[in-house]
């Protein structure tokens, strides 16, 4: 995909949700001991941009790497991306807010960390309490975080975007 296909100024929220089967999703709302697990953009049509991890995409992209093995329809399912609609059919718990100059972060995360791999070992770290974040990986949260202070002065949060959760975030926006 191409920058060409980031959608018009003016369509963008936030999103929060929670995934109730995910192993992963589970950890981090233990840990954090909030219902809300990740966030990421969201435009007026459904489809999303974040960081969201993948087994099978993280599968693929070794498999490239290693043996120039591609499985197609395994791309692009681990990391930043720009997912479909239907990409959040699992998600519950949603909250959906927005915040001045969205359209410059969201275009910010697009232009500079699309197709970065999610950063496994830093949300570990995270829902371990041992932080450990990569700095060239994503995580949904960081991702977010890392886009708004790019793009805007007023985000209040004053701690490292590699420590930053879902529920900091939330905190920011009074939920």
């Amino acid at each position: 995909m191409s920058a060409a296909v980031v959608p018009p100024v003016g369509n963008h929220k936030l999103r929060f949700s929670t995934e109730k089967w995910s192993i992963l999703s589970a950890l981090i709302r233990w840990r954090t001991e909030c219902k809300i697990s990740h966030v990421e953009y969201i435009t007026s049509d459904g489809w999303t941009l974040g960081a969201r991890f993948s087994l099978r995409g993280k599968i693929a992209n070794w498999m490239l790497k290693y043996f120039d093995i591609t499985i197609h329809s395994w791309i692009g399912l681990d990391g930043v991306q720009r997912r479909p609609p239907s990409s959040t059919r699992k998600q519950s718990n949603v909250i959906e807010v927005t915040f001045p100059k969205i359209e410059l972060a969201y275009q910010w995360l697009w232009v500079k960390r699309l197709n970065w791999p999610y950063d496994l070992q830093g949300i570990l770290g995270i829902a371990t309490a041992r932080g450990g974040a990569s700095k060239t990986d994503e995580f949904c949260s960081r991702a977010i975080t890392d886009s708004i202070l790019a793009t805007s002065d007023w985000f209040p949060l004053h701690m490292s975007s590699q420590a930053v959760t879902p529920r900091d975030m939330l905190a920011v926006f009074n939920i």
